[in-house]
């Protein structure tokens, strides 16, 4: 894996980040060596990310910082190219495809729209985003147009329940920042999914297990996945010392029901950190 990455100080407030990065990866042993042999059913969504590429990936990255009373901006697009080896060799099937190497071309956009009231109670932040990541719309014409998410930590972006990466996928977020008492923290974010297609796999926050196989139900159902909702609470009495309070609620939306089960989803945890 290489890159670089160049950032350009367009103003006091605009900064402009482009970056170019290429990995090559021949293997995964012992999960996967080469597309010379069909790939083990149990290792099949491992392999979603982990096959043989050689991709790269372009980019660009606008960023207005943060300002009370001025609307802030964060614009992002990236793209891919090369190729990757496909995750069976057998011709049939949502995985298979005539050729065993498959171009690569796939794309992604983050756009976020942010605003700081002045003098606002609390501090008050507010944020827009819409993010997008291509899936592979077309499984047998020998290209992958799956967007292929480079070492992510997605647990921080597409909602804290790690229920998606940045990879087929079409989200739109709402989130809002305040600090209602000294020392304490509350942020409220709320997400809309939807897969970019169904002819490609709903990825999880590492962009390599699937929610649901890739089968004809899954193929045929609606691209709407759920909502989330997080609430997340921070309270810091010492330098040394922060406790966390976070709540996420997940609605699972008509793709579920078309698939399989279908129920919502909740968890509370508290976590507390301190430095020595």
């Amino acid at each position: 894996f290489s890159g670089v990455a160049i950032s350009h100080k367009l103003n006091a407030d605009d900064t402009l980040e482009t970056y170019a990065f290429w990995r090559d990866k021949k293997d995964n042993s012992p999960i996967y060596t080469a597309a010379t042999v069909a790939i083990p059913a149990p290792a099949r969504s491992a392999a979603a990310y982990d096959i043989g590429q050689d991709i790269y990936t372009l980019g660009a990255r606008f960023v207005r910082a943060p300002k009370p009373g001025h609307i802030d901006a964060e614009f992002e697009g990236a793209w891919q190219g090369g190729h990757v080896n496909r995750q069976t060799t057998t011709f049939t099937g949502p995985y298979g495809g005539s050729a065993a190497e498959l171009d690569q071309n796939a794309w992604a956009l983050h756009s976020l729209i942010g605003f700081t009231p002045e003098g606002g109670p609390g501090k008050m932040r507010l944020d827009f985003e819409y993010n997008v990541a291509s899936g592979d719309s077309h499984r047998t014409d020998n290209r992958n147009g799956s967007f292929m998410s480079l070492f992510p930590s997605n647990h921080k972006f597409y909602g804290f329940m790690d229920a998606f990466a940045w990879k087929n996928l079409e989200e739109w977020v709402a989130t809002v920042r305040f600090t209602p008492l000294p020392k304490t923290t509350v942020r409220i974010d709320y997400h809309d999914f939807s897969l970019f297609t169904t002819s490609d796999a709903w990825y999880r926050a590492n962009g390599v297990s699937t929610v649901r196989p890739l089968n004809t139900a899954a193929q045929h159902a609606d691209r709407k996945a759920g909502t989330e909702l997080d609430f997340t609470a921070t309270w810091s009495p010492r330098v040394w010392a922060t406790f966390d309070l976070g709540w996420s609620l997940f609605n699972a939306g008509a793709y579920m029901q078309a698939t399989g089960a279908r129920s919502d989803a909740r968890f509370l945890y508290v976590q507390t950190t301190l430095k020595f």
